[in-house]
């Protein structure tokens, strides 16, 4: 019976371990979720998405829960499991409290008393009596202590995060003209500014992107699970009109009007690709992530159709532009590639295009 005792309090202690390591990694690492916070995002995307297929119209409203409910599940089963744990070490030994009242050791007891010591809300009521319980309680208490702090601290984050990476969204949405199209994005600042304020307005744009970017690297909810009712707030719409205006901007600056634009248009492409990247480490297969890294020369056929779509338009709008056809339209023809494949595996994941339909 006391070998039983000594492998449910050791069960208790795995498991305490565990639940910690999984909060630091979601919590505290740069640029990673653990285990059981990926898999409850996951599960829960994936059943959203199933109802979804079942309920069409309901799409906004449910897409806008999935975020908060990610979140509100993961906290209560971290805070479940942590007060588990300490309750299986308490429960074999509540020999050694002391109990004021008629409660009946038992199970029941260990976990009321592993959750008032979690909370630091302890009333008395339940007191170890031996020294090595008495530590235990007193690591719990600070330990629980730690935990919610961290854990308030990360949601304050993640809000903060949405609201940053919507901000950057609702900009890019009106700097394309509301159409999520770089070459209007393009078309709209020639027909009012001067070179200079153009390039400045890239570099501030560029600025936002890679501050969205860290964010999204240091938490991976909201790279394209944490969305709003707003189809326009939707990762894949800003990731979509950032990497069109680099793309238009990267032609534009073959024009030697315009060639103080390529730096910072490049930088912008740049940033888009890296966001794309570290999306398909964390949701997408090993081929579509080699697809990105290493984009498909023999597949381009469709994607210079593209670049020579946007050149057109930008001569046909502007005639005075002298944009020759390059051999330097490698890294736009690269970056309409990674675009293409991205937001169709993209749209396996979320069905994204589903709203991009409806504007």
């Amino acid at each position: 019976m006391e070998d039983l005792n000594w492998l449910i309090a050791c069960f208790g202690v795995i498991l305490i371990l565990f639940i910690v390591y999984d909060i630091m990694m979601t919590v505290l690492h740069i640029d990673n979720d653990g285990p059981v916070a990926q898999s409850i995002f996951q599960i829960i995307w994936w059943g959203i998405m199933k109802i979804i297929r079942m309920y069409p119209k309901a799409r906004r409203n449910l897409v806008a829960i999935a975020g908060p409910m990610m979140i509100v599940s993961t906290v209560a089963i971290w805070l479940g499991l942590f007060i588990l744990g300490f309750a299986l070490i308490y429960w074999p030994f509540l020999d050694h409290f002391y109990i004021d009242g008629e409660a009946s050791p038992g199970f029941i007891l260990a976990l009321y008393f592993s959750g008032v010591t979690t909370t630091v809300t302890g009333y008395g009521d339940l007191t170890p009596l031996s020294g090595t319980l008495q530590i235990t309680a007193f690591l719990q208490a600070g330990l629980g202590f730690a935990l919610i702090t961290g854990i308030l601290t990360y949601l304050i984050n993640v809000v903060s995060g949405v609201s940053e990476r919507n901000a950057l969204a609702l900009r890019l949405w009106a700097e394309t003209g509301r159409t999520g199209s770089g070459t209007v994005a393009v078309l709209r600042s020639l027909d009012y500014e001067e070179v200079g304020d153009l390039r400045l307005r890239l570099q501030t744009l560029l600025v936002s992107i890679h501050t969205i970017h860290q964010k999204m690297h240091q938490f991976p909810i909201l790279d394209l699970f944490y969305r709003s009712k707003e189809p326009v707030y939707s990762p894949e719409f800003m990731i979509r009109s950032a990497a069109r205006i680099s793309i238009a901007t990267q032609i534009l600056s073959a024009d030697k009007k315009y060639m103080r634009l390529k730096t910072v248009a490049e930088e912008l492409g740049d940033v888009s690709t890296e966001i794309m990247t570290i999306i398909a480490e964390q949701y997408m297969s090993h081929e579509i992530l080699e697809r990105l890294k290493k984009p498909d020369t023999d597949d381009l056929e469709q994607d210079m159709q593209q670049l020579k779509e946007i050149r057109t338009t930008l001569i046909d709008s502007f005639p005075r532009l002298n944009l020759l056809e390059s051999s330097e339209n490698k890294n736009v023809l690269d970056l309409i590639y990674r675009l293409r494949i991205f937001l169709d595996e993209a749209d396996k994941l979320t069905g994204w295009r589903m709203d991009d339909q409806d504007n």
